[in-house]
């Protein structure tokens, strides 16, 4: 018999070398995307809190902290700025719509400390509501449970490209 040629990480392996646990006192508050060629990471902002004392694990298990960036309430969007060295294995933006039927649509779950890829179901767009009840038009509509600890995990497609960012958003109320 032959054996068979060994296998290279999937797309998901390869992708989780740019998604970053964002922490405080070492314990786990979100996920983070670290942006390629910038080392810059792109999170959500609602689990930061005050934006204080921010550690970031990278791939590699190196933990650096962070300074928040620049910051959108109404999106729940953070650019966080690691103080010191420079992560280069970030991901990309998709240009692939994620809404369509032969979309393979990933994301991140941090379980029991460590960073895993599961199935993400997106139902659609839709206007959703964000902080301060600003309106955030075609926002992706997900059909996936989703842990509080997984905010600001990429969302992506079947190449291994970011095409969204797991945020806060609330579905307006009708009626």
């Amino acid at each position: 018999p032959v054996a068979a040629p060994p296998q290279g990480p999937t797309v998901e392996e390869k992708a989780m070398r740019g998604v970053v646990v964002v922490e405080r006192a070492g314990q786990i508050i979100g996920l983070g995307t670290a942006l390629s060629g910038d080392g810059r990471i792109l999170t959500a902002l609602s689990p930061l809190g005050s934006g204080n004392d921010i550690d970031v694990r990278f791939a590699d298990g190196k933990v650096v902290r962070a300074k928040l960036g620049h910051h959108d309430r109404m999106w729940d969007l953070a650019l966080l700025v690691p103080q010191t060295g420079k992560w280069t294995e970030g991901l990309t933006a998709s240009t692939r719509d994620p809404v369509r039927p032969d979309a393979v649509i990933r994301s991140y779950t941090a379980s029991r400390g460590k960073v895993a890829p599961g199935a993400m179901v997106i139902r659609g767009r839709r206007t959703l509501l964000g902080a301060d009840d600003v309106e955030l038009p075609n926002a992706l509509e997900l059909g996936s449970r989703v842990s509080p600890l997984d905010l600001g995990s990429p969302i992506i497609d079947e190449d291994g490209r970011v095409v969204s960012l797991l945020v806060r958003g609330c579905s307006p109320n009708e009626g």
